[in-house]
């Protein structure tokens, strides 16, 4: 069973370090830092009212590390990683320090952990956030508050991301073409657009244990991975469910669910479940296809139902279940581990 624990690694944390440092070294922008872009790991973000410009601290062990770090700054970006062709002996940790609600953009490409605590991320109704994971470390955001026009979390790598935060944004964007896991935990959600694609052989977790108000709601899956998505109520105008490989879509809404429209699609040998509540529930209209060898599940019951099978797949009801995998979502502690 699946846990925000298993994504924990075994290493030294920050008190040891702290104890064992010989050198620190500050860096401070020039300018305003909206965007990060971090090629190493062991990397820790906080917000610090105190502060008009952003800062960066490197805590190690080996003058060797030093002249291996490489941080650039360009048009309100940070860029950190180490100068090319030189190697990195020793440990090591980086702590950033940034004005409340600045960041904008952040790419995270390297091993090793990379945290975000409350208080970072900005918070507006007319930004667009980007979050984009490639490498295979552990991106960690936990928030108090996201509120934009539009949030982007783009995970191409065989890492993990975690995002921890209510999420009120118009327009939601989460896709995975890696191998890896993206896992949101949103204690509330209200979007105007809200989208989930899996391209590859990563897992897509999403809970929302509270009730859930968008215009569109988008699932799709065409890989090999899986994608689960947990909510206590749902309601909005359209719920469009696409398979077109063989991983599987598992969404439950624990109490109600009130749709207008039901989209379910099947082109493959993937499999589909859809479950809810039966009492206090309503949907309008439930439009099946399937043309795939797959198997769609759901005890969702229509004022009409129309079911389309051209394929060799099974499309039947079911009882109502939950995701047993979500029940040990836990957070992780920004706990401050220590590259070596």
């Amino acid at each position: 069973m699946w846990s925000f624990s298993n994504l924990l690694p075994s290493m030294t944390e920050c008190s040891t370090l702290t104890e064992t440092t010989h050198f620190l070294r500050t860096f401070v922008a020039k300018s305003k830092i909206t965007s990060l872009a971090v090629h190493l790991g062991a990397v820790y973000i906080t917000a610090d009212a105190s502060i008009t410009h952003a800062t960066a601290c490197l805590r190690y062990d080996s003058p060797d590390l030093l002249d291996a770090f490489h941080i650039s700054e360009g048009r309100h970006e940070w860029t950190l990683g180490w100068t090319y062709g030189k190697r990195a002996k020793g440990r090591y940790m980086i702590e950033l320090r940034l004005p409340p609600r600045m960041l904008e953009c952040v790419s995270f490409t390297a091993p090793g952990v990379m945290s975000i605590s409350s208080g970072v991320v900005a918070s507006s109704p007319s930004v667009h956030l980007s979050i984009h994971s490639s490498g295979p470390g552990q991106l960690i955001i936990q928030e108090n508050q996201l509120v934009a026009r539009g949030l982007t979390l783009w995970h191409t790598g065989s890492g993990s991301v975690q995002l921890i935060s209510p999420i009120s944004v118009d327009v939601v964007d989460i896709t995975s073409r890696g191998r890896g896991i993206v896992a949101v935990v949103a204690s509330t959600l209200t979007t105007s657009d809200f989208s989930i694609a899996n391209h590859s052989y990563g897992t897509i977790y999403l809970k929302a244990p509270t009730h859930v108000f968008a215009d569109d709601v988008r699932v799709v899956n065409d890989s090999h991975g899986a994608v689960n998505v947990a909510f206590d109520s749902l309601t909005t105008d359209q719920l469009t469910l696409v398979v077109g490989s063989s991983g599987p879509i598992f969404m439950s809404i624990a109490a109600d669910l009130s749709v207008a429209m039901i989209d379910t699609r099947m082109s493959s040998s993937g499999s589909l479940q859809l479950t809810c509540s039966e009492d206090g529930s309503t949907c309008d209209r439930h439009q099946i296809a399937m043309s795939g060898s797959g198997d769609l599940c759901t005890n969702v019951s229509a004022v009409s139902t129309q079911t389309n099978v051209s394929g060799s797949g099974c499309v039947r009801d079911i009882a109502p279940c939950t995701l047993q995998s979500f029940d040990r979502i836990k957070s992780l502690p920004l706990r401050r581990l220590l590259a070596a």
